[in-house]
């Protein structure tokens, strides 16, 4: 749905470090067997250096072949009875076809060398046992050590995701708070607790000061997270909706349909407010009429569903650009939930609907 985080740790050319490595390694092996040579006066036995050089190429083609495979099997080790088996079966069979490779280089090797068959009884019943445990336990090895660069790079991806969604979440809190206190909604806020002490409705006015007085405090004093109950985020968005409430008086409705076994579920932080926000500006702000704004959510199969609905005017045309506030919550919750869903359009009857659905985790689920 979307890039899971916008910028990732550089995987490193697994192929080229082991193509590298095994150079080194044979290289280092056939120095060794020649410096033993040298030291015991004899000649070097190039023979069984040739196939010593065939069974490192051999290293060097099937390595990052394993590798490639490795990383390719669809694992998740939350459930490692079944995943286990997938590992040791690659192995297995990468073992195997080294094996055959390598006694059958050998037997056609020894036949063009000698003019005989290489002993079949030192073949079959010394050398594949032997070839194969070694490879068995070499390739074990090299599956351990991907397994530990893949951990790594995923613990660098998720500390880089961590520090973005943090500064994502300031970014977030730095525009709620600007959209709280942008001159035209501060202004309509105090302008409207002004209209009511003139009229002398000292309880409204009351209220709408207590409500903003409220928000801001809300907005200043939350913590710095990530995540909040969903009861938390509802509570925040009624203290900005009450104000719109109050502001327009007998000409808009809030309405809240809540399931109570939402309010564990955790969301991202402010994630309703640029949608109520939408709902405000371009639907019940341009009526005459009577309007009111539904805020409804519900829990079915470990999922939270939020609908913000209206009867303002609704989209003018069928193909309207996504608005900047319904584009930041968009981002915000893909990149911070899995399985996440925002849609949005007119309503059959008339006015906006937003629905926005994601993973309902709450610790029980």
């Amino acid at each position: 749905m979307s890039e899971k985080i916008t910028k990732k740790t550089k995987s490193p050319n697994y192929t080229l470090i082991l193509i590298i490595l095994w150079i080194f390694v044979a290289l280092g092996a056939l120095a060794q067997d020649a410096a033993v040579a040298l030291m015991k006066e004899r000649a070097i036995n190039w023979r069984w250096a040739r196939i010593d050089i065939f069974n490192w190429a051999m290293w060097i083609l099937i390595t990052p072949i394993v590798v490639r495979l490795f990383r390719k099997l669809p694992l998740s080790w939350n459930q490692p009875g079944k995943e286990i088996p997938k590992v040791i079966g690659l192995i297995f069979l990468m073992a195997t076809i080294h094996m055959l490779l390598f006694v059958g280089y050998l037997d056609l090797f020894w036949w063009f060398d000698t003019g005989e068959r290489f002993p079949t009884k030192n073949l079959y019943w010394f050398l594949c046992p032997q070839t194969f445990t070694t490879n068995f336990l070499v390739l074990s090895v090299i599956i351990g050590i991907t397994l530990a660069f893949e951990n790594y790079l995923l613990h660098q991806n998720l500390k880089l995701k961590s520090s973005q969604l943090e500064t994502q979440l300031a970014e977030a809190r730095i525009t709620a708070l600007r959209n709280q206190l942008n001159p035209h909604f501060l202004f309509n806020t105090l302008n409207a607790i002004n209209t009511l002490i003139l009229k002398k409705d000292n309880a409204n006015a009351e209220k709408m000061l207590n409500r903003l007085s409220l928000l801001l405090r809300e907005t200043l004093d939350s913590e710095h997270e990530q995540w909040v109950t969903f009861e938390e985020e509802i509570r925040f968005t009624k203290l900005f909706l009450d104000i719109y409430e109050l502001r327009f008086s007998d000409r808009l409705k809030i309405k809240y349909e809540i399931d109570e076994n939402t309010l564990n579920c955790k969301v991202p932080n402010f994630l309703l407010q640029p949608v109520v926000e939408n709902s405000m500006v371009h639907g019940i702000s341009k009526m005459t009429k009577q309007g009111f704004v539904q805020l409804k959510a519900t829990h079915e199969n470990h999922r939270l569903r939020i609908e913000v609905s209206d009867n303002g005017p609704g989209m003018t045309t069928e193909h309207v650009k996504e608005g900047l506030g319904l584009k930041n919550t968009r981002e915000r919750i893909e990149e911070m939930c899995e399985d996440v869903v925002l849609e949005y359009g007119n309503r059959p009857e008339g006015g906006f609907l937003v629905v926005i659905e994601l993973p309902c985790n709450n610790g029980n689920d």
